[in-house]
């Protein structure tokens, strides 16, 4: 199954290690789509050193920044960028990654794995401390090694979500949970590229943080395309920096439109998108070719 990898960030901050371990896959992504929200030139510049140190071209999508966070809009842009592509078709798998989370060597073939046919796959991360950020080992990354050392406590963590959501998933087969359960997490996930077509992608009514990746994952489900659990399978490690972690459910600006009526396909998506700066497409190709080994 062709695959392809989306990357959305505002900034360069944390970049580099995510755009080495996305090139160094096991199962090679045919396509990597960096999506910004902004056009800060660092974040370039990263892209550009990442291109020449794997020596494989990757494609940006940028656009000026609106004055607020539109994530779901910066996601949309990228997954544009891929359905225009030659050659891809609506079966190819995309998965989705912030730009502060690193996918282990194997994680991409654990996303084709696991999501064969219309599976919706979601993947978590281990949220790693300050200390482990800043430890992050970009040549054991191009080595397909972990980035870092994960403790028996964030190990132990990731394995009590897993059965959370394992039990979220048996409970939604019997009609009991709630639509959007178990939780999509837009930070790592995948599905296939026609899940997007037919739902038009994350909703751009939402905007900040929020709800978005709730309500973008209750309408794939509802599309047909039922979750699958890879969070022991295809791992990947969230960088350190502050978060809103601490905000209550209802504080979370998008929490209202959220219980809102919703339909299966939003109105502003892929299409009819909300209005922005015209997305910049740029493919960037490596300097030098590397040497084939």
């Amino acid at each position: 199954m062709p695959l392809h990898a989306v990357i959305i960030t505002h900034t360069d901050r944390l970049l580099e290690p995510v755009l080495l371990a996305a090139a160094t896959q096991t199962l090679p992504a045919q396509e990597i789509v960096i999506g910004v929200d902004g056009d800060n030139p660092a974040i370039r510049a990263v892209t550009e050193q990442a291109v020449n140190r794997v020596g494989r071209a990757m494609t940006l999508v940028s656009r000026a920044h609106q004055g607020e966070a539109r994530s779901g809009q910066v996601r949309n842009n990228a997954v544009r960028a891929v359905a225009g592509l030659p050659g891809v078709t609506s079966t190819d798998r995309v998965v989705v990654l912030d730009g502060d989370t690193i996918p282990a060597h194997h994680c991409f073939a654990a996303h084709a794995r696991i999501g064969r046919s219309r599976f919706t796959v979601l993947g978590l991360r281990h949220l790693l401390s300050e200390s482990q950020s800043r430890g992050i080992d970009n040549e054991a990354i191009l080595a397909g090694k972990p980035p870092t050392i994960v403790t028996a406590r964030q190990i132990r963590t990731l394995h009590q979500l897993n059965r959370r959501w394992k039990r979220n998933l048996w409970l939604r087969k019997i009609g009991a949970t709630k639509r959007h359960k178990p939780q999509l997490i837009s930070c790592h996930f995948s599905c296939v590229l026609q899940a997007w077509i037919d739902v038009n992608g994350f909703d751009e009514h939402y905007s900040g943080y929020g709800f978005e990746d709730d309500d973008f994952g209750r309408r794939v489900y509802a599309a047909g395309y039922a979750p699958r659990i890879a969070y022991l399978d295809a791992t990947a490690w969230h960088q350190y920096h502050p978060t809103r972690a601490d905000l209550r459910v209802r504080d979370y600006p998008n929490f209202d439109r959220f219980q809102e009526p919703w339909t299966t396909r939003c109105e502003h998506g892929l299409d009819n998108c909300m209005t922005q700066a015209e997305p910049i497409v740029e493919r960037l190709e490596p300097a030098v070719l590397r040497p084939s080994r």
